[in-house]
């Protein structure tokens, strides 16, 4: 299905990356990076994290490389000021090291460098979105006039679905929501011809590509494939690409007005956008203490209503000496 899709063009575009190595052995800047999100949320610092990894890692080696020539430094300073009597004093005895120095929140502040907002992007961002609006068919009564202005963005590139096992890649759609327009990706396109220049020592052999009229017209169909709204598949998947991390602040202001005004037309909104991803295990303590607690309390009320008898006195329970025991 769609969401599969996505996660195979994932997987190509970090495969192709790992491939692409530059003159000098390092890998060149990927033409730009694919996040799929999940369960209808887009979470933008896990966005800037996977945008920014590179170079906070090169950030990261480059601090690593000063903070061990400041330290190199230090020690060969402390060396040459410290008289001999003294260095033979402490060489037998345990230094202490300074906790100013030696931070233990340096490795937890290097790692959350990726998310600093004042990191840039090194490449563009395609957007995968996998959606599924309706049970068994699309609820088009509900989601026709959101699906359909979402192609009004200018970062969205359509989205993936139709029928299925038949996918089709929608570009565009009527402003009432009741057609949408697409291309079959199914249809294997020739290569153009490509001609010969020279040999050149430098680059080689040189070739350029000819674009004739008659490939161009074979490029463009006279007549798009067109389809009823309605009879779309439920499951899909939007996509959007954005340049930089402003145009990806501009698609998520855009978002944002786009559920303002659908609040007061009532149309839900297709998917959330979040500053912070969620973090399920960090009440995991506090949650499992509450649980504790109130099963605790249970068995108390019980205890103390079996306690007394009939006529306000101490029945059986005061002779039971043993231990409450709660199970979990």
């Amino acid at each position: 299905g769609p969401q599969t899709a996505c996660h195979v063009i994932k997987d190509l575009c970090e495969l192709h990356s790992q491939d692409v190595v530059g003159d000098d052995g390092n890998s060149d800047r990927p033409m730009f990076r694919v996040h799929v999100a999940q369960e209808g949320s887009v979470y933008r610092d896990a966005v800037n994290e996977l945008m920014t990894k590179d170079i906070a890692r090169i950030a990261q080696q480059q601090e690593e490389k000063d903070a061990a020539a400041e330290t190199k430094v230090e020690e060969e300073g402390k060396y040459l000021a410290t008289p001999s009597s003294a260095l033979s004093s402490t060489s037998n005895s345990d230094v202490m090291e300074d906790p100013l120095l030696n931070n233990p929140l340096a490795d937890h502040e290097s790692d959350t460098r990726a998310s600093e907002p004042n990191l840039e992007w090194d490449t563009a961002l395609l957007l995968l979105v996998p959606l599924r609006l309706g049970l068994k068919s699309f609820n088009a009564d509900t989601y026709r006039l959101p699906l359909a202005h979402t192609f009004a963005l200018s970062q969205s590139v359509g989205f993936l679905g139709g029928t299925p096992r038949h996918a089709l890649w929608y570009y565009g759609a009527s402003s009432d929501g009741s057609k949408i327009y697409g291309l079959d990706p199914h249809t294997v396109q020739d290569a153009p011809q490509r001609r010969w220049i020279g040999d050149d020592e430098a680059e080689g052999t040189s070739f350029e590509i000819v674009l004739s009229d008659e490939y161009l017209r074979s490029v463009h169909c006279t007549y798009p494939s067109t389809m009823e709204m309605s009879r779309i598949d439920p499951s899909l998947a939007l996509a959007f690409y954005c340049r930089d991390r402003a145009d990806f602040d501009d698609l998520c202001a855009a978002l944002a007005d786009m559920k303002a005004e659908g609040k007061k037309f009532k149309m839900p909104e297709l998917f959330s956008v979040a500053d912070v991803s969620p973090d399920y295990c960090a009440n995991e303590s506090s949650a499992l203490v509450d649980m504790m607690m109130a099963s605790s309390l249970g068995q108390d009320d019980c205890a103390f209503d079996e306690s007394f008898d009939g006529e306000g006195g101490r029945g059986a329970a005061e002779e039971d000496d043993e231990d409450d025991f709660v199970l979990l």
